[in-house]
C-alpha cells in the first residue's frame, strides 16, 4: 500500500490508531479465548498458524490505515472485516495444525463446527461493506481490507479442504489466484 500514501497522509488523528488497536486487541482476545477454552483444541503448530495470520492481520491494518482519509474513527465496517479476520486465523490455524503434522482430528462434529465458521465469516462479508456505505465510513482502506480478508479467506479455506484430503492440492490453485496477481502486479506494473 506505500505507493498509495502521500505524505499529507501521515497526520492521521490519533483517536483512528487508538480504537483500531482496540479493536485489534480485542479480535485478538477472541481468537486465543477460542483456542484457551478448547473450542479449537489446536497445539503449538496450530497456535503459531494463528499468531503469524493475525500478525500480517495487525500488519495490513496498521500500515493501512493512511487510505482510511478523511474518517476519523475506524467504524463499525471495519470491525465486522477484523471479525472476519479472526476467523480466517482459526481456519488457517486448522488447516496449519494438520498439514504441519499435529495431532488435530478432523472428524465429523469439528467439520460441522468449521462449516459453521466459514458460513458465518461468509455472511458478515456482505454486512461490512452495508454498514460502511450506510455509516458513510467507506474508504478505500476498508475496500482493500475487505479484499484482502477475502483472499484471506478462499486460501483459508483451500488450505483447509487439501488438508481434510476432501479434494486435491490443486484447490490450492484458487487460494493462491490473488496472490498471484500481486506478485505479478508487483513485479511488472501497468503504466498507463
Amino acid at each position: 500500500w506505500s505507493s498509495d500514501v502521500c505524505s499529507s497522509d501521515l497526520a492521521l488523528p490519533r483517536i483512528l490508531f487508538v480504537e483500531a488497536g482496540l479493536e485489534l486487541a480485542a479480535q485478538g482476545g477472541i481468537v486465543a479465548t477460542f483456542s484457551a477454552l478448547g473450542f479449537v483444541p489446536l497445539s503449538w503448530r496450530g497456535l503459531s498458524v494463528a499468531a503469524l495470520t493475525y500478525a500480517l492481520v495487525t500488519l495490513i491494518v496498521v500500515f493501512g490505515l493512511s487510505l482510511h482519509a478523511p474518517h476519523r474513527h475506524f467504524g463499525i465496517a471495519n470491525a465486522v472485516t477484523l471479525l472476519r479476520a479472526g476467523f480466517n486465523a482459526l481456519l488457517l490455524a486448522v488447516a496449519g495444525e494438520v498439514l504441519l503434522g499435529g495431532t488435530f482430528a478432523l472428524n465429523d462434529p469439528t467439520r460441522w463446527w468449521l462449516t459453521g465458521a466459514a458460513a458465518t465469516a461468509l455472511a458478515l462479508d456482505g454486512v461490512d461493506g452495508w454498514a460502511a456505505r450506510r455509516s458513510r465510513m467507506a474508504s478505500a482502506f476498508g475496500a482493500r481490507f475487505d479484499m484482502e480478508t477475502d483472499a484471506l479467506f478462499i486460501l483459508g479455506l483451500a488450505l483447509l479442504l487439501a488438508a481434510a484430503g476432501i479434494v486435491g492440492p490443486w484447490v490450492l490453485a484458487s487460494g493462491l489466484t490473488y496472490y498471484v496477481f500481486r506478485v505479478a502486479a508487483w513485479m511488472w506494473p501497468c503504466r498507463f
